[in-house]
């Protein structure tokens, strides 16, 4: 791979403010970036064996900022593939390169979570300690133009320096995302980037880098057509529309009357309507008046009946204590009654003993009158 650093010293001294690196590896432009009189610069790395060494040599420069993370498209869940050459390791299959290099294996991958490279410069720029420039190196092969697509053109545009690595595996086969220098470079150019030409150092045709500086003229150009052609656009829809605005203003005409009969025809209902709520609030009034007089009947109905009612229990209770009471003579009666019958039957048996007494005397006189005559 041919070094970054062969392109950065075609970026002018003290032009650059902010520096994010994306795929710094060990830091090997940490001095050029201290050359550059960068004030602030962000080196973002996802190899964990890279780490300790990038993090030793940023630690000498106090402008320097590590940051461990893996870099994609989206953000969120992703797979670190490792090779056994290690400048392939990343979020990204290298085995389509396996033709220019035959030894290369996979010796495993591992589930990370990554970032989104939006969010990453959105905060970079944000914290930005002054108004030069910004530089955005992009060093992750195969990611590249799937990282550029997935910048907004206002954050494209807040770059004024883009130094991409990309591969440009080509062959017959279907190498991918290692095809996509290329494309990145182009998608650039679209977007007002232009390509800085190399100044005296060869190109790595594998592994092409391409350094561009933003276009603000350029940029500002396609603004104004961009403009001029939809200015164009209206006139010709507005020049086409000329016969049909009159046709317009015509019917418009005939609808103003329709409409200025319909509201006359509105009105007059409205009024009508208006008359006919009036009867309907009055009739609301009486019925409302009678409903009153009605509930305070109905309330006086409900009085009397409560009084009712209490004074149908009070006779139910005199009722029942005078049942009680005729219940009581009743047996008291039936008691006498008894006792005459008893006092009747005694007397009748009395009558009968005494009766049988009075033969027994009246048949011994008529003994003693016979005996007596016989005697004499």
């Amino acid at each position: 791979m041919n070094s970054l650093l062969d392109w950065l010293r075609q970026i002018p001294t003290r032009s650059v403010g902010t520096v994010v690196h994306v795929g710094a590896g060990i830091g090997d432009e940490i001095d050029h970036y201290a050359a550059l009189e960068a004030s602030r610069v962000l080196l973002v790395e996802g190899e964990p064996e890279a780490l300790p060494e990038l993090q030793s040599r940023a630690q000498r420069h106090p402008w320097t900022e590590v940051e461990a993370a893996v870099v994609t498209p989206a953000g969120g869940p992703a797979v670190w593939h490792r090779h056994n050459l290690r400048t392939l390791n990343g979020p990204t299959d290298a085995l389509a390169l396996a033709r220019f290099y035959p030894r290369l294996r996979v010796t495993g991958t591992l589930p990370v979570a990554s970032v989104r490279l939006s969010d990453l410069l959105e905060t970079a720029l944000a914290a930005s300690i002054d108004e030069r420039e910004a530089l955005l190196v992009l060093d992750v092969p195969g990611q590249e133009d799937a990282l550029l697509a997935s910048l907004s053109p206002e954050l494209l545009h807040g770059l004024d320096w883009i130094l991409v690595r990309g591969c440009s595996a080509g062959g017959d086969g279907d190498g991918g995302p290692w095809q996509a220098a290329g494309a990145a470079v182009r998608r650039l150019q679209d977007a007002s980037f232009t390509v800085v030409p190399a100044e005296g150092h060869s190109a790595d045709a594998l592994w092409p880098v391409t350094l561009l500086a933003f276009d603000s003229a350029r940029f500002e150009t396609v603004q104004l057509r961009e403009r001029c052609r939809l200015l164009e656009a209206e006139l010709a829809a507005s020049a086409a529309s000329g016969t049909a605005l009159a046709r317009l203003n015509e019917a418009s005409k005939h609808q103003l009357d329709d409409a200025a009969r319909i509201r006359g025809d509105q009105e007059r209902a409205s009024a009508a309507l208006q008359a006919r709520l009036d009867g309907l609030a009055q009739a609301k009034s009486s019925v409302e008046a009678d409903l009153a007089e009605l509930s305070h009947r109905i309330e006086l109905i409900g009085q009397e009946r409560d009084a009712s009612m209490r004074v149908a229990e009070q006779a139910q209770r005199q009722l029942d204590e005078t049942s009680a009471e005729l219940r009581k003579q009743m047996q008291t009666v039936e008691q006498a009654n008894a006792s005459l019958a008893t006092v009747a039957q005694q007397r009748q048996d009395q009558a009968q003993v005494m009766a049988l007494a009075l033969a027994e005397a009246e048949k011994t006189a008529e003994t003693q009158q016979t005996r007596i005559e016989q005697l004499a």
